[in-house]
């Protein structure tokens, strides 16, 4: 009996010249084809382009290859020596217009797949951090076998760390602290690439190091502490996978918020910009009426509600990490401000506020991590709380979240674009929601 042939089918290639017609929400340039849709990084709009693509092994169509024929109008010249290898930057080499563009056309995608394009008209222009401006760096280390190590960020859609030796992004003394670091890297990775957390706080820079097994050799704590010395370093911790453990603290990191010094623990979110941040500070402050009883989910370190304490008749904060939860109490107690502002300590994925609970504020701000905060936001729209400020990183489920207010009855006032990771495929959602019935104005 002759056995059935189960060899994959031979593939077949298809080329087409074409012209890309609009950026995807990954920012990748999008190209009609009898195969439908394909997907091409580092294009723009306009670009010409030869493509090949075949089937995979799923049968699903996969590029090939490809080339730019004749580049658009709508590029710039990339100024990264390292760009289209980085996984850091994705829109590098599209001019300004073009990139403030696709800031709003992301935000107007993520509308329409949930049904709510009648709103687009309300996304205000971006609010874009400059270049140099990215004070909050998670970087990748491992050992080159040559005494200096490797430093960087992971490839595109790939675990190899590109090891970078400038980044225009980020703040230069940031910057520079951390290159200054990399003759002690071949000694503290052990094995497992390491992950450095760098933050540029008020009073200085504050360095976690993440990996398996605390540094425990007297040799290289000294050199750590040299370090710290000579690069005015303020803290440096370091974490197995728990609570970090402060090795070295030549001042106290502190972030001012409104005028009050936080503690902030070593790693902690922080926005990534200062522009970033103060463009959120001045939503929430143009947002929030006078004298509201304020609300503030998932509410870090205070960033958003400290700001506006003295403007609210009184501000609860709720927090579900321990750590930060510890630095906002201290804040607020150093502040003599207990009467005013109180923090909860909450987990509110599991314990979301019920709609009685809620009914006592005027207006709430929720700014949860990427994946959203579904059931809170249901429980908001079974409330009567007529106004909620919704702040998101990630548009698709800030549109999920919005879907379920609109549908209890509230209104979009206002969007507002905030990128503060320049050129990368990442935008935040800054919105004003209002009951229709005009309750929360």
């Amino acid at each position: 009996m002759k056995r059935a042939d189960r060899s994959p089918p031979a593939r077949h290639t298809d080329c087409l010249r074409a012209t890309v017609t609009a950026l995807g929400s990954r920012g990748e340039g999008i190209v009609d084809s009898p195969a439908g849709p394909l997907y091409l990084p580092f294009t723009a709009p306009g670009d010409e382009v030869e493509i090949c693509w075949e089937p995979d092994a799923k049968g699903r169509m996969t590029v090939r290859s490809w080339q730019l024929l004749k580049p658009s109008s709508r590029r710039q010249e990339p100024g990264c020596p390292h760009f289209g290898r980085c996984g850091g930057c994705m829109l590098q080499h599209l001019d300004k217009q073009s990139y403030a563009d696709w800031l709003g056309e992301r935000i107007v995608r993520a509308l329409n797949t949930q049904g709510l394009a009648r709103f687009a008209d309300r996304i205000a222009s971006p609010a874009v951090s400059p270049p140099g401006s990215r004070r909050r760096l998670v970087l990748h280390a491992a050992s080159s076998g040559g005494g200096h190590g490797i430093l960087g960020l992971h490839a595109r859609r790939s675990h190899a760390i590109i090891d970078l030796d400038e980044c225009l992004v980020a703040r230069p003394p940031l910057w520079r602290a951390l290159q200054s670091l990399r003759p002690l890297l071949e000694q503290l990775v052990s094995g497992e690439p390491l992950t450095i957390t760098a933050t540029e706080t008020a009073t200085g820079i504050d360095i976690l190091l993440a990996g398996p097994g605390l540094p425990d050799d007297p040799g290289l704590l000294a050199d750590l502490a040299a370090w710290a010395e000579e690069a005015d370093i303020a803290a440096l911790s370091w974490s197995d996978g728990g609570r970090p453990q402060r090795l070295i603290e030549r001042r106290e990191p502190l972030i001012v918020m409104g005028g009050i010094a936080v503690p902030f623990p070593s790693g902690a979110f922080l926005q990534a910009t200062k522009e970033g941040e103060a463009a959120l500070q001045q939503a929430v402050r143009e947002w929030t009426p006078e004298g509201a009883r304020l609300l503030d989910l998932f509410a870090g370190l205070g960033t958003l509600s400290l700001p506006v304490v003295h403007k609210a008749r009184g501000v609860v904060a709720m927090e579900g990490n321990g750590l930060a939860v510890e630095a906002l109490r201290q804040a607020v107690t150093a502040a003599g401000i207990e009467k005013a502002y109180a923090v909860n300590h909450r987990d509110l994925f599991r314990s979301p506020l019920d709609p009685k609970a809620l009914a006592t504020f005027d207006v709430a701000i929720l700014d949860p991590p990427r994946s959203g905060a579904k059931r809170q936001v249901g429980e908001m729209a079974r409330s009567t709380i007529p106004r909620v400020i919704l702040v998101s990183c990630n548009p698709n489920t800030w549109a999920r979240d919005t879907r379920i207010l609109v549908d209890a009855g509230f209104e979009i006032a206002e969007i507002r674009p905030i990128a503060q990771f320049l050129w990368s495929d990442a935008v935040e959602v800054a919105s004003l929601l209002i009951r229709e019935d005009g309750a929360g104005r």
